[in-house]
Order: C-alpha cells, then sequence, then structure tokens
C-alpha cells in the first residue's frame, strides 16, 4: 500500500537565518547620487539575492524596496521584491497584497517573477488551483527554465491532475537531463498515479543527482534564502530524496 505523498522538493525551500547587518557609506551616497526607485531596488537587491552571507541582510532588503515604493508608487520591481521578503517572512497576505500590485502595476503582463511568487504563495497558502493558473503563465513567459515546472508539477499533484505534471516535468527534463529537482518531482509524480516501478526507477536518478548539488546550485535555486543555509539547505534536499526512496 502506497504511503501518502512522496516529499516534493519544492524550488521554494525557506530556510530563514535572518541576520542584520547596517547600511554602508557607500550606499547611502550611492542613493544621494541617484534617489530613484529603480537605484533603490538594485540596492535593495544585493541585500537579498547575495551569494555571499556577509552582504545577506533581508531587513536592510526591505527598508529599501520601502523606500523605492515610496520614489515610485508604481514601481513593479520594487513590489515584487518587497512580497518576496514577506514571503521568506511567512506573511503570506501581505506577500499577496505586494505581488498583486506588481502585477497590476506591468502593463503589458510581461512580468514573469512576479506570477512564479503569486503561484507560490497561493499554494503556501493551500489556493491550488490559483496557483496551477499563475504558474502556468510563468511557465509560459519562461518555458526553458526548470524552476517554474518544479512548483507547477508540485501544485498539479495536489490537484490529482497527474498527467499534466508529468508533461511539464519531462518537457523541462529535455532542456535539464539529469536536474535532481526536476527528477524527485518527477518520482513523486509517478509514485501519486499508481506508476510505482517507474517512479523507484526515477527516484534512483534524483538520488544520484542530489548528491551533486553545491552551494552555489543551491543559491541560485533558492534565491533570497541566506545563502550561510546552504549547506543546511542541501542536506534537506537530500534526506528527502533519501526518505522518498524507503518509501
Amino acid at each position: 500500500m502506497r504511503r501518502g505523498y512522496l516529499y516534493v522538493i519544492s524550488a521554494a525551500l525557506i530556510i530563514g537565518a535572518f541576520v542584520a547587518t547596517s547600511e554602508t557609506v557607500r550606499e547611502r551616497y550611492e542613493l544621494y547620487r541617484d534617489p530613484t526607485a529603480n537605484n533603490a531596488t538594485a540596492i535593495g537587491s544585493r541585500h537579498l539575492d547575495t551569494p555571499h552571507p556577509k552582504q545577506y541582510d533581508i531587513s536592510t532588503a526591505e527598508k529599501y524596496f520601502r523606500l523605492a515604493i515610496k520614489l515610485d508608487p508604481t514601481f513593479v520591481v520594487a513590489h515584487h521584491q518587497l512580497a518576496r521578503v514577506h514571503f521568506l517572512q511567512g506573511r503570506y497576505p501581505e506577500a499577496l497584497e505586494e505581488v498583486n500590485l506588481a502585477i497590476s502595476n506591468d502593463e503589458i503582463g510581461a512580468y514573469a517573477p512576479a506570477y512564479y511568487l503569486r503561484g507560490l504563495i497561493a499554494g503556501y497558502m493551500q489556493d491550488y488551483e490559483s496557483a496551477v493558473r499563475d504558474y502556468t503563465h510563468y511557465v509560459a513567459l519562461n518555458p526553458k527554465g526548470w524552476e517554474g515546472r518544479v512548483d507547477l508539477a508540485w501544485v498539479l499533484i495536489k490537484t490529482k491532475d497527474y498527467t499534466t505534471a508529468l508533461a511539464v516535468i519531462d518537457e523541462g527534463l529535455k532542456e535539464w537531463p539529469g536536474n535532481p529537482w526536476l527528477l524527485s518531482v518527477r518520482a513523486t509524480t509517478l509514485f501519486e498515479s499508481g506508476r510505482i516501478n517507474e517512479a523507484l526507477i526515477t527516484v534512483y536518478e534524483a538520488r544520484d543527482a542530489v548528491q551533486e548539488i553545491t552551494p552555489i546550485m543551491w543559491a541560485k535555486a533558492y534565491p533570497g534564502n541566506d545563502p550561510a543555509a546552504a549547506g543546511v539547505g542541501i542536506e534537506t534536499i537530500r534526506n528527502a530524496v533519501a526518505k522518498n526512496v524507503e518509501i
């Protein structure tokens, strides 16, 4: 008898180790020279999307994103980045409000990251139908990426649409063969659809693939998470796949 869901390795793992550092004189001067929403967002993003633990500072990032919105309330990227901060802090309603502002201010509807984030927020709020719509739109805008396909498959599994989930993953594996996240969710999809022997073959492939994950790969896969947590994050992924093998 199958024992529930296999563990899905989401492309949105949250590991909080938010270590605050102060603003630098250089950043203050940089903003003084160019007091625009674009520049304030860029400075904030350096504290959020960085592979360097000493530079990572989610509180400072939030401060700059809020400043950017004051400078230009319609600036799409600032709303999106602030929504990411809220999400990482577990403040899902606030995150949803900000990402909706990002999308509503995006006149041509082509800012793909906002749709990924809204799908992610909806998934964590267990609104899987909404998450499917947003992730599907994200994948259409970014068809060669793997991360949206992993999370789209995750919410499709939740809606029990295993056929579509498998198609989404297999298309991604053409572009990213051997990707550990794609292989892991493929094993879960096969398992939940009753194709146990195929799931076992794939989960062994995933087990081998996760051994090749490096801290740099982890940081790229989980932007916005503290890079100092890479070791714990990689171990978490490997343990999840090992449990899937046992199941």
